[in-house]
């Protein structure tokens, strides 16, 4: 789905020279009898997209090997083509894969399927599932209130601050939409303004979500069906209109990548960041501003708002090895192995609450504490198959509300007109 594929662009973007591995990614083959039997040792697959990210995965479940013996190989492909392969070799139940990488969106389908084993009464520790942010774990959850899955990361939308440019203006930073008006405007007449993700797209409808949901809004009903036009989120639509009119010139053709660019170079004091790309914006190698940003979750009417953006891991239910399966995805979830994907890469975070509350983790990765605030009051996109429609509809609008002035309501209710049929 296109958001998520943004979502694998802005992981390469945010390790892109800061991740030194050994090997590549790959198969991690077994090596001879590791379980003392005189047999083979089992090897488990797992399906993720490939990257820096899948990089960090394939060393960090060595420990996995040394701990149980059993074999892990990651079958890191292309994100394009990953929902496509997983469904095509879970579905004709070729048995391929054991472990699967899915994002938050992909799951309604799956468990439709029947693709995903649910892991309540195979859990080693059933209290597992409370070590996680509660919004996370729902969207795990079946039908038939089943856990099908276990968290891995997540990314969401913060604001990125330069403290240099906001002390040598004499300015605080803004937390709400009446603070954040006036600031973008004082940097706009400046020369400069707000870097903003406005380009057509799932960039733009990111971010009217993540506002509406701090007006007290939602872009769906309780019971999914659309909800558009509603008066909060028409303000959210209409706050963002005015923000982006103080936004940096050329933003209304930038996705997160740009808008992080500019603040790495100082070109922006100020922007919308997607989360997974903050270790860019820290990394010395790639940014002019090390250590002079403040990060914040997005600026609020009601209470702070965030935009859940989750991949989890899954035991396929054509596994030949579930039991064992299910032991890697625990091992994954858990503490040690969370800490070490984080260590190794710190972009996309942990739901793990007891990584939230380690403060020597926030203070070593400062955008930390600013997503835990985030997740307080956050909501996925629409989970259902009509998700990707649904993303590419409200960007659509949204960019025509930036450039062409479109009336937010008018160009809301268009979309919502377009999507009757898929909600």
């Amino acid at each position: 789905m296109k958001s998520k594929k943004d979502w694998a662009v802005a992981v390469a973007l945010g390790v892109a020279g800061a991740l030194t591995l050994s090997g590549c990614v790959g198969d991690i083959q077994p090596t001879g009898d590791t379980s003392g039997t005189g047999e083979p040792a089992t090897t488990l697959t797992i399906s993720r997209f490939a990257g820096p990210w899948a990089d960090a995965l394939t060393e960090v479940v060595k420990g996995f090997t040394e701990e149980t013996g059993i074999q892990v190989r990651v079958d890191a492909i292309d994100y394009a083509q990953l929902q496509q392969k997983q469904t095509l070799n879970m579905g004709e139940k070729t048995g391929e894969y054991d472990v699967v990488y899915v994002p938050e969106n992909w799951y309604s389908q799956y468990i439709a399927a029947g693709y995903l084993e649910a892991l309540d009464d195979n859990l080693s520790d059933p209290a597992i599932t409370g070590q996680y942010v509660p919004t996370a774990m729902d969207i795990l959850k079946g039908a038939d209130g089943l856990v099908y899955g276990l968290p891995d990361s997540v990314q969401t939308d913060l604001m990125c601050y330069n403290t240099d440019a906001f002390a040598e203006a004499g300015l605080e930073i803004p937390a709400t939409w009446d603070e954040m008006l006036p600031v973008a405007k004082h940097f706009k007449d400046a020369g400069t303004g707000i870097a903003m993700p406005a380009r057509q797209g799932t960039a733009a409808a990111d971010v009217l979500i993540t506002l509406a949901q701090g007006n007290g809004g939602s872009v769906l009903k309780p019971d999914g069906s659309l909800n558009l036009t509603s008066p909060e989120v028409v303000e959210a639509a209409t706050f963002n209109q005015e923000l982006v009119k103080y936004s940096v010139d050329g933003s209304t053709s930038w996705h997160f990548d740009e808008s992080v660019k500019a603040l790495q170079f100082g070109e922006a004091p100020l922007g919308v960041c997607l989360s997974g790309l903050a270790s860019a914006l820290e990394d010395a190698a790639q940014s002019k501003v090390v250590g002079k940003l403040a990060y914040r979750p997005m600026p609020y009417k009601k209470a702070v708002g965030g935009y859940l953006l989750t991949w989890n891991y899954s035991v396929a239910a054509d596994s030949k090895h579930k039991a064992e399966a299910v032991k890697l995805v625990e091992w994954l979830s858990g503490q040690a192995a969370q800490r070490a994907m984080l260590e190794a890469y710190p972009g996309p975070v942990s739901l793990r609450n007891d990584l939230f509350e380690d403060a020597s983790l926030g203070e070593k990765y400062p955008w930390i504490p600013a997503i835990k605030e985030t997740l307080s009051n956050s909501t996925p996109p629409p989970l259902s198959t009509g998700s990707a429609k649904f993303m590419d509809a409200v960007g659509a609008a949204m960019n025509g509300v930036f450039v062409n002035g479109t009336d937010p309501k008018t160009a809301l209710a268009e979309a919502e007109k377009q999507l009757e049929g898929d909600f």
